[in-house]
């Protein structure tokens, strides 16, 4: 018989950011799986799957229905484990009067010729959550006694240690005397040490009852030694607290089931989901049981995956907020979120708030505290700063050279992001018809993209106003280093307390910062500045002209977490502020709303790339998602065609310099 009980030694050594050392004796076991059924004959105080003084049970382990052979054998293969597996040894702690607690357990598994082919390490936490290490590509160790391991750290255990960092699995090559030791390693720095020691003797009725006799309470004292020493660690040595990130690896094979609130919520969101009509819903629940809505024919197919049954809860409440903010939080995540923004877009209306009804309350906060960032001129300063003052760095991640952060024009499928920025510019300068005699007046800067390609192209003189600080500098420095500070003056200031007149006005996405209240404001402004024969070019994100009375009574995720203070008008809301406050008249409407999809695409791609680059900056796994669901919901709301992107041209009536009419 293969299967051995162990007396031994577990060992905790934290060596940063304090010392620490946790010393306890233990007994443990190795199953041999297939052995499982002989030991209950065999030794009458063991059984498996029934009460005994000391009893092995198959659902304490992975997860799913069969057996722990069975289950064990099916992750392996879903892995991509393709040796063939002899034998399997289970390292673990048995129940002790049907109570046991495995912070891990080991699984070896053996080759026909008794050597190890894969390990595989289940995790336990203590909020009823496991996860499994799949540990196949042995790296060479220093230590020739051990076969080692490295991995990535993919599972909350301690309330003291974040997910970043990694693993090193050594487990000792002769299993008659074993030792695992698991280092945690983070920026090559050495953190803390698990030790597993253990000496071996066949397990049979006398070395059980004689272990058990030995060691009486060591099973029942597992996690109350874990919440003292966490005790310890938070008061005496003052460690900072983690909270519980929500699972992210589909490794994490067990989670927690619904609150009575959450099962309440998923009542609700599902009863939402049963009325798809055209288009089909997979839903996988934490458990990895799957729900499938919709109609099963259809092309038009979303998958969404997740983590915690919290989603329903949240969705319930704030709509998409909710979903945006289960989404940060790994609630959720799908295989394509851009397809499922676009499924819940089109098929749930998932912008009528009213389909489900409890989400009145979570919308009206939403609605006050964005109420509070009204754009007054000092409003209005610190809106902006909030989003574009993060960081030059953090925007050139992801926007190419010209670092024009707005829709670029795809002339041709060949263009790149930067050709396709430039394409854009050329079409805003040649609807302006800004030539060499002109003085352009740009509200919003940008990072000088534009005043710095109208120079070069035409020659002209260019204002530029902004009130990130951030962008200022920079674009102070741009022009330095273009010597253009002679055609470029880049101020901090308001639209509102511009003076002057202007030949041409350029606005490219800045409308959208200003608010619906000041609409009247921003038009009064162009109308005071601009030249009886100038020309204004506005480029702003639109939504549609029925939906906007709704739009602006409710609060959607991006105005709470990206743009606080925005608004996306419609074309019928700026041209009742231009007829009520100037006169101008729209001279022409381009729509380049499909192009942004792609662009939002090419930022997304960027921003991935940059990951680590991000981390580095400073930007934390939990920013880094805020932000990519900002692309996906805006690649999916260009793309269903939901919002567009337009560039507007103003002039007044009887205007005959207009470009375009010179020749007749």
């Amino acid at each position: 018989m293969n299967t051995r009980i162990y007396t031994g030694e577990v060992m905790h050594h934290r060596s940063s950011p304090t010392v620490h050392t946790l010393k306890y004796p233990v007994y443990f076991y190795a199953f041999d799986l297939d052995e499982l059924d002989a030991i209950h004959r065999d030794i009458r105080f063991f059984s498996h799957n029934r009460f005994n003084l000391a009893s092995l049970r198959d659902r304490d382990y992975l997860r799913g229905e069969g057996s722990i052979n069975e289950k064990i054998r099916g992750f392996l293969k879903k892995s991509g484990i393709k040796e063939s597996i002899a034998r399997i040894e289970l390292v673990t702690s048995a129940r002790y009067i049907n109570y046991v607690f495995n912070p891990v357990s080991f699984y070896y598994c053996y080759r026909k010729d008794n050597s190890i082919a894969v390990i595989a390490a289940e995790v336990n936490n203590t909020f009823g959550e496991k996860h499994l290490y799949i540990l196949s590509k042995p790296v060479k160790s220093g230590d020739s006694k051990f076969i080692e391991f490295e991995q990535k750290k993919e599972f909350h255990v301690s309330p003291f240690n974040t997910l970043e960092g990694g693993y090193i699995f050594q487990f000792s090559k002769s299993t008659d005397n074993i030792e695992i030791r698991i280092t945690l390693v983070r920026d090559n720095e050495k953190i803390m040490l698990a030790r597993l020691t253990g000496d071996a003797q066949p397990l049979t009725q006398k070395s059980l009852m004689k272990t058990v006799g030995k060691y009486p309470l060591t099973v029942l004292k597992t996690v109350p030694r874990i919440y003292k020493e966490a005790f310890k660690l938070f008061f005496f040595r003052k460690l900072t607290y983690v909270p519980k990130p929500n699972p992210s690896s589909p490794m994490t094979i067990g989670t927690l089931p619904p609150t009575w609130f959450q099962k309440i919520a998923k009542s609700a969101v599902l009863s939402e989901f049963r009325n798809i009509k055209d288009g089909y819903l997979k839903l996988v629940y934490p458990d990895s049981t799957v729900e499938y809505f919709g109609n099963k024919d259809s092309k038009n197919r979303a998958e969404i995956v997740l983590t915690t049954y919290r989603f329903f809860s949240r969705v319930m409440i704030s709509g998409d907020i909710g979903l945006g903010e289960s989404f940060m939080d790994r609630d959720w995540d799908s295989p394509d979120p851009v397809g499922l923004i676009r499924f819940f877009i089109e098929q749930l209306e998932m912008e009528n708030e009213n389909h489900v009804v409890a989400n009145n309350l979570g919308l009206f906060l939403n609605r006050v505290l964005h109420k509070r960032k009204r754009n007054t001129i000092p409003g209005s300063k610190k809106n902006i700063s909030a989003h574009y003052d993060l960081g030059n760095d953090f925007f050139q991640t992801f926007l190419d050279k010209t670092l024009l952060y707005s829709c670029g024009i795809y002339n041709k499928k060949s263009d790149t992001l930067t050709k396709s920025q430039l394409n854009k510019v050329h079409t805003i300068i040649k609807q302006a018809g800004i030539g060499p005699k002109d003085h352009v007046l740009e509200i919003g800067s940008g990072w000088g993209g534009f005043a710095v390609e109208a120079v070069k192209r035409t020659g002209c003189r260019v204002t530029t106003i902004t009130l990130s600080q951030k962008q200022h500098d920079y674009v102070t420095s741009l022009i330095k280093k273009e010597k253009l500070d002679k055609k470029i003056t880049v101020l901090l200031k308001d639209y509102r307390h511009v003076e002057g007149e202007f030949d041409k006005i350029i606005s490219i996405e800045m409308l959208e910062a200003v608010g619906h209240e000041n609409f009247k404001h921003f038009f009064a402004s162009l109308e005071k500045l601009l030249k009886p024969a100038g020309v204004a070019v506005i480029q702003v994100i639109t939504t549609a002209d029925h939906h906007f009375k709704d739009y602006l009574r409710r609060v959607d995720w991006i105005q709470k977490y990206i743009f606080p203070g925005g608004v996306l008008p419609s074309v019928t809301a700026l041209s009742v502020a231009m007829e009520k406050n100037s006169k101008f008249h729209i001279e022409n409407l381009i729509n380049i709303g499909p192009h942004y999809a792609r662009t939002l695409r090419e930022w997304r791609i960027r921003f991935i790339e940059a990951k680590d680059s991000l981390i580095e900056m400073g930007y934390d796994v939990e920013f880094q998602r805020k932000w990519l669901f900002y692309f996906y919901v805006c690649e999916a709301g260009f793309a269903s065609r939901i919002t567009n992107d337009v560039i507007l041209t103003f002039t007044r009536q009887g205007n005959l310099a207009m470009p375009g009419f010179n020749h007749l």
